[in-house]
């Protein structure tokens, strides 16, 4: 099993505050590992790197397993912009533990880190997660954007799995929109607009974006009605709202539209 992560807790206390409080319990149990390790944490979060390195080393002196400690030295390390050390302390903890979901996504944030390694870990991340986050569909999506042995029929297939498990996150779906429109996969990009929850579908933005989808699938007189769609929908709105600068581009970009 993939070490669970260290929750820092106190949450609306001030980091400075946080760090004060586990100074003091820190002083009156000072072999306590947990302590260190969370207030590593918080220095690391304050990007008080040196600090936050020494409470590590407090923390694996006193018991932490070193396995555990090289994932918080990694993503610490990942963070502070020293790939360099980053990637093979984290290759290190995968080594000794194949299924750390959280050591495979930091991984998979080095850019030193070949993209398709990066796009398997972000899968087995995906996979091993009881509840993915839309950011892990999201990331794995860019990457395979980034990498040529990608292809575009896989960057749909991955975000339609997110949609899937995840609902309709409209992040992700209008990263496939845009995705797809930027490599003129007009079909693909109307299809994932329809994805969206019906209260944006019906929005004068998302159907001027689909009359536009419809133009370019030579779909002309159904793109005709849904650019008098939303036009509609604008001139239904409340004149505050439709005499903003954005909507009255948007109806001017619509009107142009319109043959």
């Amino acid at each position: 099993m993939f070490l669970s992560m260290i929750k820092v807790g106190h949450a609306h206390l001030d980091i400075d505050l946080q760090i004060e409080s586990l100074d003091q319990e820190i002083a009156s149990d000072m072999d306590n590992a947990q302590l260190y390790l969370k207030r590593a944490e918080l220095q690391r979060r304050h990007s008080a790197w040196e600090l936050a390195l020494q409470d590590y080393a407090k923390a694996e002196e006193y018991g932490t397993a070193t396995n555990t400690i090289n994932f918080y030295r990694g993503r610490m390390y990942r963070e502070s912009g020293q790939s360099n050390i980053a990637l093979p302390l984290l290759n290190d903890v995968l080594e000794q533990e194949p299924n750390h979901i959280f050591a495979l996504v930091e991984r998979a944030k080095i850019a030193s880190h070949p993209k398709t390694q990066a796009i398997a870990d972000l899968d087995l991340a995906i996979t091993l997660s009881e509840q993915p986050s839309p950011d892990l569909f999201l990331s794995r999506a860019k990457l395979m954007l980034a990498d040529e042995n990608s292809n575009f029929q896989d960057i749909t297939k991955g975000i339609q799995q997110g949609v899937e498990q995840l609902g309709p996150i409209v992040s992700l779906i209008e990263f496939g929109v845009t995705s797809a429109e930027a490599q003129q996969e007009w079909a693909a990009a109307l299809t994932m607009l329809n994805e969206l929850p019906d209260i944006l579908t019906q929005s004068p933005t998302w159907l001027y974006k689909q009359g536009q989808l419809q133009e370019n699938l030579n779909e002309n007189e159904a793109a005709q009605e849904t650019y008098q769609q939303a036009l509609q929908k604008i001139n239904e709105l409340p004149a505050s709202r439709s005499n903003s600068p954005a909507f009255v581009e948007l109806k001017q970009q619509i009107m142009e539209a319109i043959e």
